[in-house]
């Protein structure tokens, strides 16, 4: 569950509304406690995933100040990758396939590096 979500004031306030009405909602059984643990379990936990979501994946802050860039570069990678396995005897596409992947690596460390000399030059002022 993306909990970082519960900062938000308005988020927080939704999901207890929510748990509430859910939890006013479940008839429980008095004879099985199995079954109105599984049952109580089930309900908050759906409840909670419907208004917070699934956790996103969270990448490391050079990734992120890139990532519009990053996604373009791998948006043409997978172009060009889909087109070499529909044409795998081609050594252009294989070629340029090839060199598309060495640039975006090169980049990715350009930009991974040059993160962390900010970073470093943050720390020593």
């Amino acid at each position: 569950l993306d909990v970082i979500k519960l900062k938000n004031v308005n988020i927080r306030q939704k999901l207890v509304d929510k748990l509430e009405d859910c939890l006013q909602s479940i008839l429980l059984d008095n004879q099985n406690v199995d079954t109105n643990w599984t049952t109580l379990r089930e309900s908050i936990y759906d409840t909670a995933t419907e208004i917070l979501g699934p956790e996103t994946k969270k990448h490391n802050d050079w990734f992120d100040e890139n990532s519009v860039e990053i996604k373009q570069m791998m948006a043409e990678k997978s172009n060009l990758y889909n087109a070499l396995q529909n044409d795998s005897k081609s050594s252009s596409k294989k070629t340029a396939f090839n060199n598309l992947r060495r640039s975006i690596q090169c980049k990715l460390r350009q930009m991974r590096e040059s993160w962390l000399s900010r970073k470093a030059e943050e720390i020593r002022h």
